[in-house]
């Protein structure tokens, strides 16, 4: 629609620029008969003429790329949700003992990021029957950080750790870590370590987005959040004053 008005626009200016030049060619039989100021005012309409044109094919310009910009973006968001919920195959990397594969993924809900031994059924699929033992958990909330690389403590003991494959989640109190590293079969080629990397940059990326995304809903929410506090103060401090009136 805004390009739609800007072309009209561009049409309507460039229409009264063309009726002009027509009405002076009727007034006027030859460029003799017109005066120096009738000749520099029209000299200054198609000047202004130009000038508009460019600025609306400017902004048109500027529109269609931010629309570009916007479509790409959602679709990127679109990508980084379906990899989180669909999960992956990692090494997880813990204080004591080697490496184990685990599947990881991220709830429907987005408020926690879960992990379980491979062949083990995850508590989504299980209908609420029992609870898997083998499965774990942490809430989004306590992430704090998502560090790209083998730079954690938890990987600083691995020598085995690829950093072009490893990124860790970093809790906020930093008393937990969950170190991941994307499993991979072939390192030895260029092709294969590129592919590797591609993968591990889109994982930390969508971690990243998760993340920026919890941060603004708790901004959006912190005057709320306040309100109630507010509340709650006064509710005890009137049931404090009624326990003093009372004896």
């Amino acid at each position: 629609l805004f390009a739609i008005l800007l072309e009209r626009l561009k049409v309507d200016e460039m229409t009264k620029f063309f009726n002009t030049v027509r009405n002076n060619k009727k007034n006027n039989t030859s460029h003799d008969s017109v005066g120096p100021r009738e000749i520099e005012a029209q000299r200054q309409t198609i000047r202004h003429l130009r000038q508009r044109v460019d600025d609306l094919e400017h902004e048109l310009r500027t529109f269609k790329s931010k629309r570009r910009q916007s479509r790409l973006q959602r679709e990127a968001q679109q990508s980084h949700r379906a990899l989180l919920l669909k999960g992956g195959v990692f090494l997880k990397h813990g204080r004591r003992g080697f490496p184990k594969a685990r599947v990881v993924w991220v709830s429907p809900d987005f408020k926690k990021v879960c992990w379980r031994p491979i062949g083990v059924a995850s508590n989504s699929n299980r209908k609420g029957i029992f609870q898997s033992k083998r499965e774990r958990c942490i809430e989004t909330m306590s992430i704090s950080d998502v560090i790209s690389g083998a730079a954690s403590e938890v990987f600083s003991r691995s020598k085995k750790a690829l950093d072009i494959a490893s990124f860790t989640l970093l809790t906020k109190n930093s008393s937990r870590t969950l170190d991941l590293e994307v499993q991979h079969a072939d390192i030895s080629t260029e092709h294969g370590a590129e592919i590797i990397q591609q993968e591990r940059d889109a994982w930390v990326r969508a971690f990243e987005e998760l993340l920026s995304e919890i941060k603004e809903e708790n901004v959006d929410d912190a005057p709320f959040q306040l309100a109630n506090r507010n509340n709650n103060n006064e509710r005890t401090e009137r049931k404090r004053r009624v326990s003093e009136f009372l004896g």
